[in-house]
């Protein structure tokens, strides 16, 4: 009956309610049994109280036993419960730490591009602003060396008036003298004229105030007269000019600004001369495209090339060390680029130090049918 108690309690492992109720069953039926069949075994009562107390102890203590493996069983069971559930609310803030980490990381992300693009944007602008400062303190060292030069541009011909004014009062000067200091007065007079002239022009194109006057024109012959015009003064330095016309007669009548293609041409050649003291000066031109190109080319002293960009800037040629050397106040070339992006064309210019520069120019080639 021992094993039986232990085998249900342990073994079977029955819940706690059903093996105390078959451990009594069990102690009730050999009770019944033994009073129903004490005659056929002799059964003493003694003997049977003394079995009953040991069933029942042994019940008793199968009882405490299996209610206490029961109670630690549901409380591991519940531990377990617990700690699943733990786990699980564990998990949870471990996926929400994840989740927030990675949103943190994502804003940190952004604000760390946001941060490397307004860096470089203020870099940009902080470049942008030294280049302004550079530009504006460059400008204001070009334009002090041109007013200074232009105060000399104006003094040297005034004086040369004056001064030349005052001998032609002597009483004694002979004829040759005074038909020489005419011709200086003559000259300084011009000089300062074509000064003031390039002044007004320089003012017009900045205040948009230079108008286009298109009319028709033989080019071969606005050459031609260019080079009459300076044959004589390049004879003189014994530089050689030469011109080039390619297009016949009835080809080279065009319609653009007489007056502009002469100012440009004449402001190149007169460049040509001014910085060349040997070899040879030749204007021309070709067709190219829709356009006609024209160049002025010479044996001069060339521009170096950290001027070439900047050569038809204003105050640009005040600011040459040698520029005393040559009269100008350093305008033409200005006016000159003015005149040809007025006309619809472009200028540039190929130099060698030492070899001579090729100034280009382009305008729309407009064939007419009229001649000139």
């Amino acid at each position: 009956m021992f094993l039986i108690f232990s085998s249900g309690y342990f073994l079977v492992k029955l819940r706690f309610i059903w093996a105390s109720t078959s451990g009594i069953f069990l102690i009730a039926s050999y009770n019944i049994g033994a009073f129903l069949f004490q005659d056929l075994y002799d059964l003493q009562y003694d003997y049977l109280f003394i079995i009953n107390a040991f069933y029942i102890a042994a019940n008793i203590i199968s009882m405490i036993a299996l209610y206490n493996m029961e109670f630690l069983e549901r409380k591991d069971f519940h531990q377990r419960i617990l700690l699943s559930e733990k786990q699980d609310e564990i998990g949870i803030i471990n996926q929400s730490l994840e989740n927030q980490v990675k949103e943190r990381t994502q804003q940190l992300n952004k604000r760390n591009t946001e941060l490397v693009t307004e860096i470089g944007y203020r870099n940009e602008i902080e470049r942008k602003l030294v280049f302004a400062k550079e530009k504006a303190e460059e400008s204001d060292r070009l334009k002090s060396a041109f007013l200074a030069n232009m105060s000399h541009e104006i003094r040297t011909p005034m004086n040369g008036i004056l001064g030349f004014a005052d001998l032609l009062e002597q009483p004694m000067l002979s004829e040759e003298d005074q038909r020489k200091y005419i011709g200086i007065i003559q000259n300084s007079g011009a000089r300062m004229l074509n000064l003031i002239n390039d002044l007004i022009d320089i003012s017009k194109v900045e205040a948009g105030q230079m108008e286009v006057v298109n009319t028709d024109i033989n080019i071969n012959r606005q050459i031609e007269y260019v080079y009459a015009f300076f044959k004589p003064e390049v004879e003189k330095k014994k530089i050689q000019l030469l011109y080039n016309n390619q297009f016949t007669e009835e080809e080279a009548i065009i319609k653009t600004d007489k007056e502009k293609i002469n100012a440009i041409l004449t402001n190149l050649v007169k460049n040509a001369i001014k910085y060349s003291d040997k070899g040879t000066i030749e204007l021309g031109y070709k067709k190219k495209n829709n356009n006609l190109e024209f160049y002025v080319k010479d044996t001069g002293i060339g521009i170096i090339g950290a001027q070439l960009d900047a050569i038809f800037d204003r105050f640009v040629q005040a600011d040459i060390s040698d520029t005393r050397a040559y009269q100008g106040a350093g305008l033409g070339l200005t006016i000159t680029k003015a005149y040809v992006e007025i006309l619809g064309g472009k200028i540039w210019v190929k130099s060698v130090v030492d070899k001579g520069s090729t100034f280009y120019f382009t305008i729309p080639y407009h064939q007419s049918t009229i001649h000139c």
